[in-house]
């Protein structure tokens, strides 16, 4: 089960990500070096919104085949909120992915970590305040 909630907390986390690179590319505006800095910040900003819709799209893939619209929406919606952690949300995956269950979650799994560490380096809570 803490697989897909996992996948539930990227799409939650990427968002604020985006919005700390954001606020970070304000402040620095000022700053003489910022012309090279600001460049950094909005191709890793695209690339992070790259990856959200990406990621996003996936699990939509995944879940449509066995969730009803209306669960789809508000776990899309409410990514890392409780429907997340529905045992039965798991047990349909592992139906649809099979084989390649373990593989994916350890992929998501990485792609969180990836995430977490970002948003330590960033200062950025989960609230998204910088």
């Amino acid at each position: 089960m803490a697989e897909v909630a996992a996948a539930g907390l990227v799409l939650a986390v990427i968002p604020i990500l985006i919005s700390g690179l954001e606020h970070y590319g304000s402040a620095l505006e000022p700053l003489e070096g910022f012309y090279r800095y600001g460049k950094e910040l909005k191709a890793l900003r695209r690339f992070l919104k790259c990856e959200e819709t990406k990621f996003l799209n996936t699990c939509e893939k995944l879940l449509q085949s066995y969730v009803d619209g209306r669960t789809l929406r508000l776990m899309l919606a409410q990514p890392g909120g409780p429907l997340w952690k529905n045992p039965k949300i798991q047990e349909g995956l592992q139906g649809v992915l099979h084989n390649g269950y373990t593989s994916f979650f350890d992929a998501v799994g990485e792609f969180k970590r990836d995430l977490e560490e970002l948003v330590g380096k960033l200062d950025v809570d989960l609230d998204g305040k910088v």
